[in-house]
């Protein structure tokens, strides 16, 4: 393998800078700039009480004051470690496990390893104070003992307040919406593309060591592996849509509407983002990948660097759309209309933001009909609850994307749906009549006859004879174009008549 096209100077330092460098927002600086207003507040009391004959403390009175204080403190510490934990378990159990890397991680939550160190500073700096008190504390001789008694008392002060703040912001993390979205930020294209290739096939180095030496030593080793087929680095499930996947199965089976909603949002605005950025033909994760791997081996016909880039971005479509499946088939299972309703919605949602691309590529038209398969087995599994509300409702968003495909003259995408509204409503004219205006946009002329003549079959309408005689007209069938015509007026002419009679109905009903 060629080591040269991994080791590109500029590509390390593009990949450094991209992957490690993770910023810090605003609001973790606001946090942290909190505490130190705080403490430096309390600290400018300090030499203002010291230095009055009024605050000034004997020696018995400031071991006893500090004592209580350091006793005091580090009861709240336990009792605030332990309750800190137990809501982390509860969080978890409630809604997954993936919650507790909100609180363990100190750039998502500065205020829990903040209040540590000041209860142990605190409670570490008033004991070397007890230690150093003397029996002689004359006002006058020893301001500077005064001062650092006094300190001990404005430093708990100062925890206390810390503490106050640490329990309002640690109840606002709990919010479900607020672990929502601080879970969602890991939703990004890389992640995923990052997750896959992990997953799938050949682990790309995109943080290599400072050190070139160390760099090949690590690029050898994942060679070796690769070569001897271990393809699986990571035990650790690293799927970024999981944390939310979870809330919301979490949720569904709790019959937790609100939380679930919450989450179906954030999820569907999130892979919204990524559809409208994402061209279908380069991933970004794979920029500085090796050219010369054998990609086949990873891959279902994957002969080159590009192909393989294309099949992994049918995968990551896949697999966003499996999750829906998934979470639809868990609502209808458990009876849930509404959030079985609002997931085919939210996979209807994410086709059309594909179709309203400029361009649809191969991958675009794969990812579209995994999207449809994801609405098929929903519809199926519906059909077997006998939920027949849900099954019309998919075959409803089917039809609409059929139709919108037949516009933008995607044949294949197209009769993908016209297969999945045949197994899902047979015994609809809909159904058939978007069946013969597939085939028709295909040139299988004979095959469209066919639809509208079942169609018809079901029930006779002006929209089936009228499209039989355009087909009639265009393959030259004098005859049957003269009959199918016929049809369609006499069909008019009926209804016509039926509407004329409900008006007058109507009108005699009125006066």
């Amino acid at each position: 393998m060629n080591l040269k096209s991994c080791f590109d100077k500029s590509s390390i330092k593009k990949v450094n800078h991209n992957k490690s460098k993770i910023p810090l927002n605003s609001e973790f600086y606001f946090k942290i700039g909190s505490y130190f207003l705080l403490a430096g507040v309390c600290i400018l009391l300090i030499p203002i009480t010291s230095n009055t004959e009024l605050m000034f403390s004997d020696a018995n009175s400031a071991r006893y004051m500090i004592s209580t204080l350091i006793q005091s403190e580090a009861a709240i510490f336990g009792v605030v470690i332990t309750l800190s934990l137990v809501v982390v378990q509860l969080s978890a159990s409630s809604f997954s496990p993936r919650v507790t890397e909100i609180f363990m991680n100190f750039k998502k939550n500065p205020d829990f390893y903040v209040l540590i160190l000041i209860y142990l500073g605190v409670m570490v700096y008033s004991t070397l104070i007890l230690k150093i008190i003397t029996d002689d504390l004359n006002y006058g001789q020893n301001f500077d003992i005064q001062t650092c008694i006094w300190s001990t008392f404005f430093l708990a002060f100062f925890a206390f307040l810390a503490l106050i703040i640490y329990i309002k912001r640690t109840m606002n993390l709990l919010k479900p919406q607020n672990i929502i979205n601080i879970l969602s930020e890991h939703i990004t294209s890389e992640n995923l593309e990052e997750y896959l290739v992990k997953a799938i096939g050949y682990k790309i180095l995109l943080e290599p060591s400072r050190f070139k030496i160390i760099t090949h030593i690590k690029y050898k080793i994942d060679s070796l592996s690769y070569l001897l087929g271990i393809t699986n680095y990571d035990k650790e499930d690293d799927d970024p849509l999981l944390p939310l996947v979870d809330i919301i199965r979490g949720s569904l089976m709790k019959y937790d509407y609100e939380t679930s909603t919450k989450a179906l949002k954030t999820l569907e605005d999130k892979i919204v983002n990524l559809i409208e950025e994402d061209d279908f033909d380069t991933l970004k994760y794979c920029r500085y990948a090796p050219k010369d791997v054998d990609y086949s081996k990873i891959s279902v016909g994957a002969a080159n660097f590009k192909e393989y880039q294309h099949y992994l971005i049918k995968k990551i479509y896949k697999n966003i759309f499996n999750h829906f499946e998934r979470m639809g088939q868990l609502a209808i299972k458990h009876l849930d209309y509404h959030s079985s309703r609002e997931i085919i919605t939210i996979i209807s949602h994410l086709i059309n933001k594909i179709l309203e691309k400029e361009s649809v590529n191969d991958q675009a038209k794969a990812t579209i009909n995994e999207g449809l398969l994801s609405l098929q087995t929903i519809g199926i599994t519906a059909s077997e609850n006998n939920m027949n509300d849900i099954v019309t409702d998919v075959s409803k968003e089917i039809l609409e994307i059929g139709h919108l495909c037949i516009s933008q003259q995607l044949g294949s995408n197209a009769h993908k749906s016209c297969e999945i509204l045949i197994k899902l409503n047979p015994n609809s004219v809909h159904t058939w009549l978007f069946a013969g205006d597939t085939a028709f946009l295909l040139e299988m002329y004979t095959n469209a006859i066919n639809a509208f003549k079942k169609a018809n079959e079901i029930e006779e309408t002006p929209q089936a004879y009228s499209k039989l005689k355009n087909i009639y007209k265009k393959l030259g069938f004098k005859n049957e174009e003269e009959v199918a015509l016929s049809e369609e007026l006499s069909l008019l002419k009926k209804e016509a008549y039926k509407t004329d009679i409900s008006s007058i109905i109507d009108d005699l009903g009125t006066s």
